[in-house]
């Protein structure tokens, strides 16, 4: 049992597959709310064997309108970065977040 006394995947080897869909469905949503726009960026950007690894577990989760939606987020967030930048090192990071 978890601290929250829901069954972890952990117990039984594996995720149940409805916390994993969760997790995957929400997770952007979560960080957005938290203040993480980097951890956005990051997650979008992890490439794996077969291509993005975050679009794959979107595929997996039957989301792939999620997996858009994702991007554009990632999108407007590096959109505010830039607006919100001064001039120099951190309004280029911006672009490059937002070109990627």
């Amino acid at each position: 049992m978890t601290r929250q006394g829901v069954r972890s995947g952990a117990d039984h080897g594996r995720e149940p597959d409805s916390l994993r869909s969760y997790a995957v469905t929400t997770l952007v949503d979560h960080l957005v709310r938290a203040g993480r726009r980097d951890a956005v960026h990051q997650l979008l950007s992890k490439d794996g064997p077969e291509g993005s690894v975050w679009y794959e577990l979107k595929q997996g989760a039957d989301d792939d309108r999620g997996y858009e939606r994702d991007v554009g987020v990632a999108w407007q967030l590096a959109d505010a970065q830039f607006r919100e930048a001064p001039a120099g090192p951190l309004r280029s990071r911006a672009i490059a977040l937002q070109v990627r």
